[in-house]
């Protein structure tokens, strides 16, 4: 099953289920209290969990969902639970041990490590546990023990010796010091030693505080089984202590890895940006990067599609730390922006403590997108080219899209010249491979571009995009290759309308510039189209002809003419269009004028000619 049939499957037996972060305990929630009075509706639970989400489940444990979960952490807390007869129930397999599940207890809060019970938690009102089949930190899935699942058997009663003590049953630490009755003496100990290991206290030290403390009890312990309380209780602790100070590696079978459920990605813009990833927006000066953002922001907090793609819609911070406030303004505006659109803008001078601010941003206003405009300006890298500072200033990043949720897009520059792809960036390799998407914009003569490379989905091929001078947003168009086609199917009729004479394929290509693959293939469509008639046999003897009228070619508003070079003669297949004078000009349907060009950077206009 899919971990949404899972969480389903938990709503349905009456259990408050809310999203973890995928290999940690962290809940996928900046809060979530709410859930332990109420459970999420399935609306809630599919957004959750479906649509590719890497969600882990938690189970709201107390009173909402009617569970107390025992965590035996460890083959002791195994040990224990077999030698005091704890009664069947759920059990799940985790990272080191099982979670047994029993029925509510009223009053059941939560505790850790209570010193009677070696290696226990408990988890009640106020707790959550993992759930299967979430991904533990290990690497290794939570699974129901087979024959012991929550359909195998019945939820039993918390175990008596689990209810006997609550944490705010302990009798005070202070107290402790005055001696203890026999049946508590080494849980005394145990709880003293406990407190003077974590002071840093050496053995010596704890030996003679603890047999001081021994001489008041009534009767005392050995000396030889307080020195050996004494000697295992400050081993753990530096044993512990070397342990939250590793890093090493967690390695994963292949089996567990294999039985790991699939990683569906969900989407912020569908098939292009996917929801809580990292992408970079790159292109050269005066190309439009900003633009594209902000249309992006706009389209996104409205929930209105973007380049003719589905978005998810939500709130958006966007981080203008170039532009000038006024320029930001006035481009919202133009936009349509009523002001009613949940997306939170800063313009300014970057603080030294961005990362922290903008994470506790986040936090508070849980956007599903957050712009940061551009890169170098909020990292403050000082080598562009070293990959280890830049890989240092992406990590908190990376982090923070991971952990939230959020997408997050920073537009950064094309490197000078001309190269291609994830080469095309200004800066180290480690940026590139940093994202799960790199949209990249360029800008020749004749249009801008747009494309992308990605992580998950399809890479978006190089496709025109389109400008609105009034409002100031995109549109996409035709991908590169057609439009490339088209040119060249306007430049050829109008090189062909003004010659007059049948000419030959060689020549034509040679007269035309572009790609000769593609003007093969435009003469060839037009051709077909029948916006070029075609006569003879193409052989050596009667090579084809084609005719054509002086009809001036107009492309969207404006007389075009083909680029030329010297024609050469050449006698081997000959071209010219077929469209006659006279009526067919009159009747011909006269192209609107095409649509300017916004500066992006300044807000001017430039006509394409």
């Amino acid at each position: 099953m899919k971990v949404l049939d899972y969480a389903r499957l938990y709503r349905l037996k009456g259990f408050s289920i809310i999203p973890v972060v995928r290999g940690s305990k962290r809940p996928a929630l900046a809060s979530w209290k709410e859930f332990q009075e109420r459970r999420a509706t399935d609306e809630k639970i599919k957004a959750w969990f479906g649509n590719g989400s890497r969600n882990g489940i938690g189970i709201v444990t107390g009173v909402i969902s009617g569970i107390v979960v025992v965590d035996l952490d460890g083959p002791e807390a195994v040990a224990f639970a077999k030698a005091h007869d704890f009664p069947p129930t759920p059990l799940a397999k985790t990272g080191k041990g099982y979670h047994a599940y029993y029925r509510y207890s009223a009053g059941v809060r939560n505790f850790q490590k209570r010193d009677d019970l070696p290696g226990i938690d408990l988890r009640g009102d106020g707790g959550f546990v993992v759930a299967p089949p979430s991904v533990h930190a290990s690497g290794h899935l939570y699974q129901w023990v087979e024959g012991k699942g929550l359909d195998d058997l019945p939820l039993a009663e918390l175990p008596s010796i689990i209810q006997a003590q609550r944490p705010e049953d302990k009798t005070p630490l202070v107290n402790l010091y005055k001696g203890v009755a026999r049946g508590s003496r080494n849980d005394a100990l145990a709880r003293l030693a406990g407190s003077w290991a974590k002071d840093g206290l050496p053995f010596d030290e704890c030996l003679e505080m603890a047999c001081a403390w021994n001489s008041l009890n009534n009767p005392p312990l050995p000396r030889k089984e307080i020195e050996r309380t004494i000697r295992s209780i400050i081993d753990k602790h530096r044993a512990k202590q070397k342990d939250s100070a590793k890093t090493g590696m967690v390695l994963t079978s292949l089996s567990d890895l294999l039985k790991e459920p699939e990683e569906n990605v969900t989407w912020l813009v569908d098939g292009l940006l996917p929801t809580g990833g990292f992408s970079i927006m790159a292109a050269k000066p005066k190309v439009g990067k900003s633009t594209v953002a902000r249309d992006l922001s706009f389209s996104i907090a409205r929930g209105k599609s973007f380049l003719g793609r589905d978005v998810a819609q939500g709130p958006v911070i966007y981080l203008a730390l170039e532009e000038k406030r006024s320029e930001v303004r006035r481009h919202f505006k133009d936009m349509g922006a009523s002001g009613e659109e949940p997306i939170f803008i800063y313009s300014g001078r970057v603080p030294s403590d961005a990362i922290e601010q903008i994470t506790a941003a986040v936090r508070e206003i849980k956007p599903v997108l957050v712009v940061i405009d551009p890169l170098f300006r909020f990292t403050r890298v000082k080598d562009t080219s070293a990959y280890a500072e830049i890989t240092a200033a992406l990590e908190p990043l990376l982090l923070l899209s991971r952990e939230s949720g959020t997408h997050v897009l920073c537009i950064h520059h094309s490197s000078k010249g001309n190269r291609q792809g994830g080469d095309s960036l200004l800066g180290s390799t480690a940026i590139f491979g940093s994202v799960d998407t790199l949209i990249l914009l360029n800008r020749n003569d004749s249009y801008r571009t747009i494309q992308s490379i990605q992580r998950y989905g399809s890479d978006l091929p190089e496709t025109v995009l389109g400008f609105d001078n009034a409002q100031r947003t995109v549109t996409i168009g035709k991908s590169k290759h057609e439009a490339d086609l088209d040119s060249l199917k306007e430049a050829l009729l109008d090189y062909l309308a003004t010659s007059g004479e049948p000419l030959t394929e060689a020549v034509i290509s040679e007269e035309v510039e572009g790609r000769t693959t593609l003007k093969r293939k435009a003469l060839r469509e037009l051709v077909a189209e029948g916006a070029v008639a075609r006569t003879g046999k193409g052989g050596k003897a009667d090579p084809f002809k084609y005719s054509c009228s002086h009809v001036p070619i107009y492309i969207e508003g404006t007389t075009k003419q083909a680029p030329r070079k010297t024609r050469k003669p050449n006698t081997v297949a000959n071209y010219s269009c077929s469209r006659n004078s006279g009526d067919d000009e009159k009747n011909r349907k006269q192209e609107p004028a095409a649509p300017g060009i916004i500066d992006l950077e300044h807000g001017e206009v430039e006509i394409l000619e």
